[in-house]
């Protein structure tokens, strides 16, 4: 019985720590921001009613209606974990590719804050909504990318 709480104690601890020591991004979500309301509230826009209001997550998301829709700009979120709180030896790059170009490409040091070693940046995007957008983040160390996600947005416009 000692030899198994052991045995127990141990693989707990290693599954904790890989667990926790990994860099990796966590989530990337999007969400239209509302500058006009719907003309009904029965509408499939995606906000229905409120001017300044934001929708739900569009982002792998099957009941996001992503054509036609009248918005001027999308808040993205990206979420990361570091375990080791990198600083300066890290790199955080974010990147939006509409129509084969990158028309957003930022990238900042590799610091989170506080216990939960957690951060989330938001950009927004301007006038996307006619576009597929590819949105990519990487985490990198020791020039190094250590964990990557992305993500697509497929609107669509027509008549």
């Amino acid at each position: 019985m000692k030899y198994f709480l052991l045995l127990l104690l141990v693989q707990s601890s290693i599954l904790i720590n890989s667990t926790i020591a990994q860099t990796k991004i966590t989530s990337i979500k999007a969400r239209i921001i509302s500058n006009r309301p719907s003309e009904d509230e029965k509408s499939d826009y995606p906000i229905s009613n409120q001017v300044g209001a934001f929708s739900n997550n569009i982002i792998d998301n099957p009941d996001a209606l992503l054509f036609n829709v009248l918005s001027d700009q999308i808040l993205v979120s990206v979420e990361f974990y570091d375990s080791e709180n990198s600083g300066a030896k890290g790199m955080f790059r974010f990147s939006v590719l509409s129509d084969g170009k990158t028309t957003i490409k930022k990238e900042h040091k590799l610091f989170t804050f506080g216990n939960s070693n957690r951060r989330v940046y938001y950009y927004i995007l301007d006038d996307a909504t006619c576009s597929y957008l590819t949105l990519k983040a990487e985490l990198i160390k020791k020039n190094k990318v250590v964990s990557t996600m992305t993500k697509k947005i497929e609107f669509e416009c027509g008549e």
